[in-house]
């Protein structure tokens, strides 16, 4: 019960008291009882979440990578004498030295059983990245078109890899 206060002339009184009553209301929803036991879709569960908030990272360097050394390349087809230049060299070394400190942690990462056939893809395509990056390097060093036309293949095929990968990802979380 509460009564109404009044204050006079440094006198304060209570009058006539109130009674309140609470209306129940229903429980607001919080974080925690919202969530369920079960998530929505397959690649919600806190493993497939962790996995790919670690591989996708690398997957982004991965292409960055890969996008340095085609730009590195293709002013090289504008000026063949790039190939013989140590700077060059370097800025491609240092490149393909960033994928493979990439792939090598995309292969460490264990996939949830949910994602173990797109993370089989993508190490297909790993492997793929990295027979690029090892004639990339032997074109250059050996100053062989050949081995620059083959590393392009090799990348088209891991870009082709990928995308089957990524198919794999799309059906295992529907």
């Amino acid at each position: 019960m509460i009564g109404v206060l009044s204050v006079q002339d440094d006198t304060a009184t209570v009058s006539s008291p109130v009674q309140v009553t609470a209306t129940p209301q229903p429980p607001r929803p919080t974080a925690l009882s919202t969530r369920t036991s079960t998530p929505t879709a397959p690649c919600e569960t806190e493993a497939a979440v962790q996995y790919m908030a670690e591989m996708r990272p690398h997957l982004d360097d991965v292409g960055t990578a890969l996008y340095e050394v085609g730009v590195l390349l293709t002013q090289a087809g504008h000026d063949p004498y790039l190939f013989l230049d140590e700077d060059w060299q370097s800025d491609v070394a240092l490149h393909l030295a960033a994928m493979e400190l990439n792939l090598v942690s995309l292969e460490v990462l264990t996939a949830p059983s949910v994602l173990e056939g797109a993370h089989h893809l993508m190490l297909m395509a790993v492997d793929e990245y990295r027979m690029f990056s090892d004639a990339v390097t032997a074109g250059i060093d050996n100053l062989d078109d050949a081995k620059l036309l083959r590393a392009q293949d090799y990348v088209e095929e891991a870009t082709q890899t990928m995308v089957l990968s990524d198919a794999a990802w799309q059906v295992a979380c529907e």
